[in-house]
This record gives structure tokens, sequence and C-alpha cells, in this order.
């Protein structure tokens, strides 16, 4: 059984098997992706498809055997298990099961309703456990993503262990998910970090959770008031303004 890590972001539809998903353009600079293969890259959208066509809308998974999908993709079985093994190596998908054959399926379907019976499918998430544990980790990075599509900021792909540190630690930081969306509410304020600075650099997940450049942020430093495109204007507007006072104390 495989799942599509990060599978919210990719998704519009929450409560019903979505007819479309998300493909973002920001792929073309994602640096795990294009390191992939022809091959790997050109199966790696349609496992989105298939993962839309799951009953449990938010699960992210495909459950076919592989036979099953290399049948339906018209691919030849070897080349999709490295493919596979090529896209779960750069973070987009999980093996959940084993990489064999359709034997796997008996193992699959049987515990899959039985998760059902005490879950409603329309609010489970991938991430539920964490979710009790007090962290939706899911959440948090589709909130941040919203705000990475509204202004061309990179997306988030995947979710590392490492990543769920720095969350925990800037959650706790900022007092919860309402200091987290306040922080994401500043950055959407911030040309500094939406691009509108000299090199063009835009901020990105990692940089959010950096402890140094979240602390900045959440005090003010990357305020457009105090961003270095906002002082090389002003500087520009105070030589601008003295050259004019030099011409009015000479008039011809």
């Amino acid at each position: 059984m495989i799942r599509v890590t990060n599978w919210s972001s990719h998704q519009s539809y929450k409560d019903r098997r979505p007819p479309w998903i998300r493909f973002h353009k920001t792929m073309l600079d994602n640096y795990e992706f294009h390191m992939m293969s022809a091959e790997a890259r050109a199966l790696l959208p349609m496992l989105w498809l298939l993962a839309s066509e799951d009953e449990d809308p938010v699960s992210g998974l495909i459950q076919d055997s592989y036979e099953r999908i290399t049948f339906r993709l018209r691919m030849d079985l070897k080349t999709f298990k490295d493919c596979i093994d090529e896209i779960e190596q750069a973070g987009f998908l999980e093996v959940l099961e084993s990489k064999g054959d359709s034997q796997c399926n008996e193992v699959v379907t049987n515990p899959y309703p039985v998760r059902n019976k005490t879950v409603t499918p329309e609010t489970e998430t991938e991430t539920e456990t964490e979710t009790e544990r007090g962290c939706d980790f899911d959440l948090i990075i589709d909130l941040y993503n919203q705000v990475a599509q509204r202004h061309d900021l990179p997306i988030a792909q995947k979710l590392t262990n490492a990543r769920k540190s720095k969350i925990r630690a800037r959650l706790k930081d900022c007092g919860g998910m309402d200091g987290w969306k306040s922080a994401l509410e500043k950055l959407e304020r911030s040309d500094f970090c939406l691009g509108k600075n000299n090199s063009g650099w835009r901020a990105d997940l990692d940089f959010i959770l950096q402890e140094s450049s979240f602390t900045k942020l959440m005090e003010g430093t990357y305020d457009n008031t105090n961003t270095a495109t906002s002082k090389t204007n002003r500087a520009k507007e105070a030589i601008i303004k003295s050259r004019g006072d030099s011409l009015n104390a000479y008039p011809l």
C-alpha cells in the first residue's frame, strides 16, 4: 500500500473524491523532483490521481496491488518498482506495506473497514495520531501552503521528523495555533519575505521554522518599515530631497 505524503496540499475537496487535484507550479523549482529520473517524474502525478480515488478522501492512500496499478498506467512492473523506490527516497510517498505483489491486498483490506467503524472518514486525517498529541502537523503545513500559493512562495512538500521537531518548538514559542496564524499573517505583510528585495530571495517553510528567523518575524524585524528595501527607498528619498533643497537654496 502506498501513501502520498502531505496529501492535503494536493486537495481542494475534503469530504468526497476530488474530480481533480492541485499541481503546484512550484514543482518547476523543486530540487527533489528534478533530481528524479524522467520515468519517476512522469509517474508521480499519476500516483496523485490514483490517490484521489480512495474511499477516504483525506487518506492519500493507493491500496491497489502493483500489478493492478501497472495495468492501469500501462507500465512494466520492474520500471514501476524502480520508480516507486526513487519517489519514496525523494520523500513524495511512503510504502506502508510489502513492495510485493497482489498478495498484500489481503493484509491491506482487512483492517481498513475496522478503522472506519470508529472514525468518520470526513474528519480523519493522515496525521490523526499527531493531532491527538496536541499538534496537528497537517493543518500547520496546509496553512503555510495556503500562504505560499497566494504569494508564489516555495510549497512545503515533505513533513520530515526535523520539521516536526521545529514545528513543536515554534508553537511553544508563539503560544500555539493562534500564534502560528499570527506569524503567517506577518509573513504575508512582509515585502522582504515575499521576494520584494534586492536579491529576489523568498522565505520558505524551513526559514520560518528556524528559531532566529521566527523570532525576528514575530518581533517585526521583517515588517515593511524595517526591510532593506524600505531602508533603501527612504535613503533615496532623502537624497532626492536634499538635492531639491540645494537647488532651492541657489535659485537661478
